[in-house]
């Protein structure tokens, strides 16, 4: 079931905005045994890495995530890491799940949990879907160790993922003789170990871990079904609970998810509880996996229900639905503001939520929130029937040449900037559309009425003055392939170019030029004057449509 919540709220803060400090870090390239503040909250904790094979990046360089802000590799590596910015999930597993075409090796170093005497070991894990060679995970592991800052006391295992298992079980010697012990999550459980807790009800499924996804599309495994398995991979199919036969890992893709949506996902350690469980295979079950506040052992109850009659199971899964959202409807109020200090919780129809328990904290705490105006419903109703401007693409075809105002006028159209250029000499920039990568970048010294500087050759590394400026047309007879240059610009445009949108006007002006052999999409892209501050004005992304 989706729900689909629109609301609106908007707070604007009258008081000034205090500059926030630098950001802390959200990678590192080391991490501390055991007292690492990017570990998870999970019992037992861990901290992914990324490393980057890609050619010219070091392939001995980790990159550790902070677990507390990202739960999952791509959401880190999309965000953080080049090459992937950008990327979307399923380009981001084609070139990190697969041998082919392997750009960056994924895995996570796995803490022990907190125990009196402590472990004083930890855990390495590599994840792809293709088995690595034993001679690659040798290189790695001892890579990912050296990053590991820890006491001469402290053993680091290899901890292999399922699809890492067979190749760790046929060369255990091997390793064991390279000083690579192999392990799992399992040595530090007393029991039974949980890696998401939750309750359900349904009929207990056996299938191995190589067949599960094969059952799934066959009907065979159903979402209702409770599976049990020799091991789980990295993806399975939807379903009600998980017993494993053998250890995962908390930080597993199948165990967040699990967490994240009540299913119940266990590891039987006890032999007893493994045989019991594989007795009730095609029978309807009861399975409930609780684990108490710093335990190294998980509570189990497998109960058979196969006596229940289809309305008391009915009964009890009603147990899991969750209760109706009760949604209060926007509100004519007849005005478009208030002040917060004004609003009530009941004002909730009128101005949102948010909005109307921040009077509220107005009233609790005045000398330390800030004073605030909220906007009604009226407001966003009447914006939301005003019509908008079709906005095309803005492309530039090989060898073409576009020219955007630098009038300081953005509201004038698509091809005004926000800031105007010096007359003594600044830097320009052209940014890619992720804010960070610059395209194009220079800087220029003090300019003269009507006279443009720009490139000698279109495309080209000299600069020169232009007498008689050629803004939209060739500086030169020839060019050269740089790619999406900025070619030419005025900094003192007097009389010599008129804004044809406002006529008696005669503001700065900047080019760009497409000097590749392909189309380029400018939407998107940032112009600045400032190179520290790379998304000052953004090109327009395209739009159509009739209102918001």
């Amino acid at each position: 079931m989706r729900f689909g919540i629109r609301c609106l709220i908007l707070v604007l803060i009258v008081s000034s905005i205090v500059p926030a400090g630098d950001e802390d870090p959200v990678w590192k390239n080391q991490i501390e045994y055991l007292s690492e503040p990017f570990q998870s909250w999970t019992s037992p904790p861990y901290v992914k890495f990324t490393i980057i094979t890609k050619e010219s990046f070091d392939p001995n360089t980790v990159y550790y995530q902070d677990c507390q802000k990202y739960e999952y590799h791509y959401d880190f590596a999309l965000e953080c890491l080049e090459p992937f910015i950008g990327m979307t999930v399923e380009e981001f597993d084609e070139v990190t799940l697969h041998e082919t075409g392997q750009q960056a090796v994924l895995g996570a170093v796995i803490f022990s949990p907190w125990a009196d005497p402590p472990f004083n070991e930890y855990g390495i894990q590599l994840v792809r879907n293709d088995p690595y060679s034993r001679e690659d995970i040798v290189r790695l592991f001892n890579v990912v160790k050296a990053s590991v800052v820890a006491e001469p006391n402290v053993t680091a295992y290899y901890f292999p993922t399922y699809e890492q298992y067979a190749i760790a079980r046929q060369n255990s010697d091997w390793f064991e003789n390279r000083g690579i012990p192999i392990g799992s999550t399992a040595q530090w459980a007393e029991g039974n170990a949980s890696y998401s807790d939750g309750w359900a009800l349904g009929t207990l499924k056996y299938f191995p871990g190589d067949q599960i996804q094969t059952a799934f599309n066959a009907g065979d495994l159903l979402p209702d079904d409770i599976l049990l398995s020799d091991g789980v991979p990295a993806e399975i199919p939807s379903v009600a609970g998980i017993i494993s036969l053998m250890p995962s890992t908390p930080n597993s893709h199948v165990a967040i998810l699990a967490r994240s949506q009540g299913v119940p996902f266990v590891y039987l350690a006890l032999e007893q509880d493994a045989i019991r469980a594989q007795s009730l295979v095609g029978r309807d079950v009861y399975l409930a996996v609780s684990t108490e506040s710093f335990s190294l052992w998980s509570s189990v109850k497998l109960l058979d229900v196969e006596n229940l009659t289809e309305k008391e199971k009915t009964s009890i899964l009603a147990l899991k639905e969750l209760s109706p959202l009760t949604i209060q409807p926007m509100m004519d109020w007849g005005r478009l503001s208030a002040d917060t200090n004004d609003l009530h919780p009941a004002d909730i129809g009128y101005v949102g939520g948010k909005a109307a328990n921040y009077g509220i904290l107005r009233q609790a705490i005045p000398d330390h929130s800030l004073p605030a105006m909220a906007f009604s419903f009226d407001l966003w109703n009447a914006f939301l029937d005003q019509s908008l401007p079709h906005l095309t693409p803005m492309i530039l075809a090989p060898g073409g040449y576009r020219l955007f105002w630098a009038d300081g006028d953005p509201e004038q159209g698509a091809f005004h900037t926000n800031f105007k250029l010096s007359r003594s000499g600044e830097d320009l920039g052209l940014f890619d559309t992720d804010g960070r990568t610059l395209i194009d970048g220079f800087s220029y010294g003090p300019q003269q009425t009507d006279i443009s500087y720009g490139r000698s050759v279109d495309g080209g590394d000299l600069w020169q003055f232009f007498e008689n400026p050629s803004p939209g047309a060739p500086n030169s007879q020839t060019r050269e392939n740089k790619g999406l240059v900025i070619n030419e610009c005025m900094a003192d445009n007097e009389t010599f170019l008129e804004d044809p949108a406002e006529p008696g006007e005669y503001p700065d002006w900047i080019e760009l030029y497409n000097g590749s052999d392909d189309t380029v999409f400018l939407n998107g892209l940032f112009l600045t004057d400032d190179l520290n501050n790379p998304t000052k004005w953004q090109i327009r992304m395209p739009f159509s449509g009739a209102t918001l």
